[in-house]
């Protein structure tokens, strides 16, 4: 919002947000999916994908 609004990143803004985004990648990959664009689209594979193999699993018992 910076740079929009007539400002300049300074070297310890863009080390700021570096560290925010690399503590916010840690935090869980799976979170990624409501980060995407379009990703809630995306969202119902997913979930079929973790049905289908649970039910494969108990099939095979």
């Amino acid at each position: 919002m910076k740079q929009r609004n007539g400002g300049k990143w300074t070297p310890e803004d863009k080390d700021q947000l570096k560290r925010m985004v690399r503590s916010a990648s840690s935090v869980s990959p799976y979170l990624f999916i409501w980060a995407v664009p379009g990703s809630m689209v995306l969202l119902p594979f997913p979930a079929w994908f973790w049905t289908a193999a649970a039910s494969a699993s108990r099939a095979e018992r």
